[in-house]
């Protein structure tokens, strides 16, 4: 069984939310990394750091995978088609 495609407003809906997720989960593992290195766990803290980095890099991600969606679905279909051939056959 086929499943049926996502409407647009859902779309946008799911990718803010899992970017909102990824926002805070990232402020939250900055705050504790602060926590951990204020309390002499320095590698913890480091550890904590680079997961937060992940995830805000991660958000930033999903941000402009929309905005790329967003931009080919306001393009003329003859564009897309271009685009599509010229991604499939480069001339490099």
């Amino acid at each position: 069984m086929k499943s049926k495609p996502m409407a647009f407003n859902q779309t946008i809906t799911r990718n803010l939310r899992v970017r909102y997720i990824l926002i805070a989960a990232a402020f939250l593992l900055a705050a504790m990394s602060v926590y951990l290195l204020f309390n002499g766990m320095e590698d913890a803290a480091f550890f904590s750091a680079v997961l937060s980095a992940c995830f805000f890099f991660l958000s930033i991600r999903f941000q402009i995978k929309e905005r790329m969606r967003l931009r080919i679905t306001s393009l003329p279909k003859q564009d897309v088609e271009n685009i599509a051939n010229n991604s499939k056959n480069p001339t490099m």
